[in-house]
């Protein structure tokens, strides 16, 4: 969704979310004079940082698949189309021991490259990296219970 949809979106739900008058009769009026009465109705609030997280995590995603799953799989397991014609072999980025490897040092691969794995950092802009790093960290850890 583009920014722009994005924005028409929440413009449109705020708009939803604003109370609205409602007119009722006073039984001390006759029909004829009415007194506006605003009512305010109970609806959820909209949950912002969780929708940017969401829409970030799926682009994070998208650019894994875009750049990076040729060689490391849809999945990160290091079996994309190109792996076999590749030494080293790309890194299978499921494997639980990747666990233990800080996301800055994640980030920097990507940023740099790293063997035969180019480098990122003049493709993706900062925020790009970083979200593509946290993609590549979550590929590797535990499974949340739900």
């Amino acid at each position: 969704m583009t920014r722009r949809k994005m924005g028409n979106a929440m413009l449109v739900a705020g708009i939803l979310l604003v109370p609205w008058a409602e007119s009722a009769a006073d039984p001390g009026e006759d029909s004829r004079s009415r007194n506006l009465q605003l009512r305010t109705v109970s609806r959820p609030a909209l949950d912002v940082p969780d929708i940017s997280e969401r829409i970030a995590a799926f682009q994070a995603e998208e650019t894994f698949k875009r750049l990076c799953a040729v060689c490391h799989g849809e999945r990160g397991e290091g079996n994309g189309p190109a792996a076999a014609a590749l030494r080293p072999k790309p890194a299978d980025l499921t494997d639980p021991d990747r666990r233990s490897i800080p996301e800055q040092q994640v980030l920097e691969m990507i940023r740099k490259g790293k063997g035969t794995m180019p480098a990122f950092g003049a493709v993706l802009k900062d925020g790009e990296l970083e979200a593509v790093s946290s993609y590549v960290v979550s590929l590797s850890a535990e499974p949340e219970l739900q």
